[in-house]
């Protein structure tokens, strides 16, 4: 025997079933790809920050030519100068001027045993023969 319940409850259980959008599912997280990792080179050292300036014993009032400075990073400069050989100059560089005469040195940490007449200091000098 047919009922016609029955039958309407099919039907509309299947209606039901074709008309329901499918169960929205949330997507596995996605974890972004790691970034490649790129290490950058070391430094190469800087010829901008090699200096090439005269060398002044301020306390003394002695001037030299030329010696060639690399920064320490600690705003002062190790300093080689032909005079001294081997043994790097602690400086800064700083202003001297003399007679009006203004020149950017490198003022050097030297222990004076004399006092010269105060001069000023060639900045056209050159750092080609400096180790």
């Amino acid at each position: 025997m047919y009922r016609p319940l029955t039958g309407l409850f099919l039907m509309a259980a299947a209606f039901s079933a074709c008309t329901r959008s499918p169960r929205a599912t949330k997507p596995d997280p996605v974890s972004p790809a790691p970034l490649p990792v790129v290490t950058a080179p070391p430094p190469a050292p800087d010829a901008d920050l090699t200096r090439c300036l005269p060398v002044v014993a301020r306390e003394c009032g002695c001037v030299y030519d030329c010696g060639l400075g690399t920064p320490n990073g600690d705003g002062s400069y190790s300093v080689r100068h032909k005079f001294w050989g081997d043994t790097p100059l602690r400086a800064k560089i700083a202003q001297w001027c003399v007679d009006s005469q203004c020149a950017t040195v490198f003022d050097a940490e030297i222990v004076c045993d004399g006092i010269c007449a105060p001069r000023p200091a060639d900045p056209s000098c050159t750092c080609t023969d400096q180790k």
